[in-house]
């Protein structure tokens, strides 16, 4: 059967591939991929956890940095062939992103030829990791500027929010356009919870533009995920190149150019994480409630962490709970008191009434558009909560519970529930993306577990 680290890294590239393909919109061959793939990864990581000696590598003919190598090339082969932008204004910046891609591309498939052209490992120069880290930023800037106004809700009421909160206007009671004109059946609104707002708000008022935010914070999940391969035992460029893959996800520039604020969630997570595995309590209870207080499922993420805390450090479950709870009522409690009904109706209201989207891609709106049946609410309910409960029945019953393993768990929940969702889109399989990412990055071995003997490293010609 195949290992959960190589089930991780296939629905880690099929899920790339296929948000690049669709847009993360509804597509009926799309919808089936990302199930199956999903439904090999989430069997794979629920029945046959690996053994502390296993790894990906164990399952191809390649070396782990090959496999590294390969996911890295394939996304920046994707993102050259297309960045998929949708508001793209087809000027000098749009040549600028579009060369360095192309570059970003060259390079990472050079380097992945490199280390399957022979038996030894390939060791990418520092020189070469900084390249390829200057490339990526430069297009995402590139991005930014080829794009300058997108016409999405996102954009136009977290911008308004931003100059609101400014002006000491409650952001979660004012006006704001409806530039679809009720096509989507909601009345427009800021329906995110505060932590982004802050986070957001400098980058508007100083930089004019809240996308900052994300690029920001994908650097920030980027170095997060560096420091945590570092923790599992990679080598220093294995670690930096996990980094690299993260910012080269071949959704990520769509996901930036629209103004999603799922990259700041992540980032939160990313941190989350990394005080995990270093265990700083006080840290990871400040964050965790910041996660909470990004965006609505991020405190399913948050939740999610209290099991696994029973488990392996009980003692510390109760400090961390409070803290947690102190971090979320801080960000919430101002604009709670100010005007506790907009609040409520802006953040968790808008989402109960909210009418499933057609264009979803997810099997709800496969169901609908294929069989014409749409899924009663009550029942994906159920379902939602049922999996949930078996998320955190598995968390307390596996042997030898790692972090991996609450990454995997909480990857499995965000799947299944937005797979069978009335709404899914990119930006929330961006969380998937990461999460699958994260478990596979806890998954890698050390070069000495890997070979039994540190080999003589031959650099790539690159």
């Amino acid at each position: 059967m195949i290992s959960s680290q190589t089930a991780a890294w296939f629905f880690y590239v099929m899920l790339g591939a296929v948000l690049h393909l669709t847009y993360g919109t509804y597509h009926p061959q799309g919808v089936l991929i990302l199930a199956g793939s999903f439904a090999v990864f989430a069997v794979a990581m629920l029945s046959r956890r690996p053994t502390p000696n296993q790894s990906a590598g164990d399952a191809f003919p390649f070396t782990t940095e090959s496999i590294l190598l390969g996911v890295w090339a394939l996304a920046c082969v994707q993102l050259a062939v297309s960045p998929r932008l949708v508001t793209a204004t087809g000027d000098i910046w749009e040549g600028a992103l579009r060369a360095s891609l192309g570059l970003l591309a060259l390079g990472s498939t050079w380097a992945f030829l490199s280390s399957v052209r022979d038996e030894e490992p390939v060791t990418i120069p520092w020189s070469a990791l900084g390249l390829a880290s200057g490339l990526i930023l430069a297009a995402r800037v590139a991005t930014l500027w080829a794009t300058p106004e997108p016409q999405i809700d996102v954009f136009v009421t977290n911008s308004l929010a931003c100059d609101y909160l400014a002006e000491g206007v409650n952001p979660y009671s004012a006006w704001y356009p409806d530039i679809y004109d009720g096509k989507f059946g909601y009345a427009p609104g800021f329906f995110y919870w505060p932590a982004y707002l802050i986070w957001a708000a400098p980058y508007r008022w100083l930089l004019l533009d809240i996308r900052y935010a994300a690029f920001t914070a994908d650097i920030v999940t980027a170095f997060s995920l560096g420091f945590i391969a570092l923790k599992a035992g990679a080598a220093p460029r294995m670690a930096a190149l996990c980094g690299l893959i993260w910012l080269s996800h071949p959704a990520s520039l769509l996901v930036m150019e629209l103004a999603w604020i799922d990259p700041v969630l992540i980032a939160a997570m990313a941190v989350c994480l990394l005080l995990l595995v270093h265990e700083k309590w006080l840290g990871l209870g400040l964050l965790l409630g910041t996660t909470a207080a990004v965006k609505q499922y991020g405190g399913v993420a948050a939740a999610l962490y209290f099991p696994y805390l029973w488990i392996r450090h009980r003692e510390r479950l109760p400090g961390v709970f409070l803290i947690t709870g102190l971090s979320w009522a801080a960000w919430l409690s101002p604009f709670v008191f100010n005007d506790a009904g907009s609040f409520l109706s802006r953040t968790v209201g808008v989402y109960l009434h909210a009418p499933a989207r057609s264009d979803s891609l997810s099997l709800v709106s496969w169901l609908k558009h294929g069989w014409d049946w749409q899924v009663p609410g009550g029942l994906l309910l159920v379902l939602y909560l049922a999996t949930l409960a078996g998320a955190v029945a598995w968390l307390t019953r596996v042997r030898e519970l790692r972090p991996a393993d609450l990454m995997g768990a909480t990857a499995v929940v965000f799947g299944v529930v937005f797979l069978c969702g009335r709404l899914a889109f990119c930006n929330y399989y961006f969380v998937v993306a990461f999460l699958t990412l994260a478990y596979c990055v806890l998954s890698l071995r050390p070069p000495s577990a890997a070979s039994g003997n540190s080999p003589i490293r031959r650099p790539a010609t690159c």
